[in-house]
């Protein structure tokens, strides 16, 4: 919801978003001192803005605190993921230089990769004449479970709570990002 003057309202508690604000600064400060290895410029980027949106998960996840189950969700995947990031992250390096190495063969094969995805998730159309109300709802309900973070193991009633809360909070996280980038910019 946005009013005349361009703010967007958001309905969390305004304590939750400063604690995520405070947190998302302090995350954001810590990644600038961090240096990565010399590269090409737009491996750097990526990396940098994979930084940046993983922090913004945790800070919102933490902010939230372990009511939630999408909160819970990614606390448990990003500290899974921050115990293996100098792996994961000499692995990608390593890669890259193999990609460029190896790099027509590489591209052949993502081109092959890419058509066989295709070909596997086409789904029917959600309008199609004979597809019931039923099937519909199953197929809605399926991808919203992969879209909120713990969606796959939740009823469908804790389904929609959760989707709305996690809704709210990634409104509030975005006006507090646009606070943010407004001040500095």
């Amino acid at each position: 919801m946005t009013p005349s003057d361009g703010t967007i309202i958001t309905a969390t508690n305004p304590r939750t978003e400063m604690k995520f604000a405070r947190r998302f600064l302090r995350s954001l400060s810590k990644t600038r001192k961090i240096r990565p290895p010399s590269s090409s410029s737009s491996i750097c980027v990526k990396k940098r803005s994979e930084r940046i949106k993983m922090a913004a998960y945790w800070c919102m996840a933490r902010a939230v605190g372990s009511r939630r189950a999408w909160s819970r969700a990614i606390l448990m995947k990003l500290s899974r993921g921050r115990q293996h990031h100098h792996h994961c992250f000499s692995m990608t390096m390593m890669k890259t230089r193999m990609r460029r190495k190896n790099r027509s063969t590489w591209l052949g094969k993502v081109k092959k990769k890419k058509k066989e995805e295709e070909v596997r998730t086409r789904s029917p159309s959600p309008y199609d004449e004979d597809d019931d109300e039923e099937g519909l709802m199953k197929r809605q309900t399926q991808k919203l479970r992969e879209v909120v973070p713990g969606g796959k193991s939740m009823d469908i009633c804790s389904l929609l709570e959760e989707t709305a809360h996690f809704v709210t909070c990634l409104a509030a996280q975005v006006h507090v990002m646009q606070t943010i980038a407004h001040h500095y910019s």
